[in-house]
């Protein structure tokens, strides 16, 4: 393979990685209204509810830094084209 069809290739890859990304960020923001919706409504809450959300909001941040690292990383593939 040239050069150029191998950055091509891993710019195709790195933005499918970060639709994944983006997905995954959707589905856990949901998730943590759904929790936030019945504490606000007065349903009653019960305390694995509360460790749910941690979890979640947890994992929103690592996603969050995961979809960082994988944008700076197709600026850095797309610059050097």
């Amino acid at each position: 393979m040239l050069r150029g069809d191998v950055i091509k290739q891993e710019t195709t890859e790195k933005r499918c990685e970060i639709v994944e990304l983006e997905h995954s960020v959707s589905s856990v923001k949901e998730r943590i209204r759904d929790i936030e919706w019945k504490m606000a409504s007065g349903d009653r809450i019960k305390p694995e509810s509360m460790v749910e959300r941690q979890k979640a909001l947890d994992k929103l941040r690592y996603l969050n830094n995961e979809l960082s690292e994988a944008r700076k990383s197709l600026i850095r593939l797309e610059a050097s084209t």
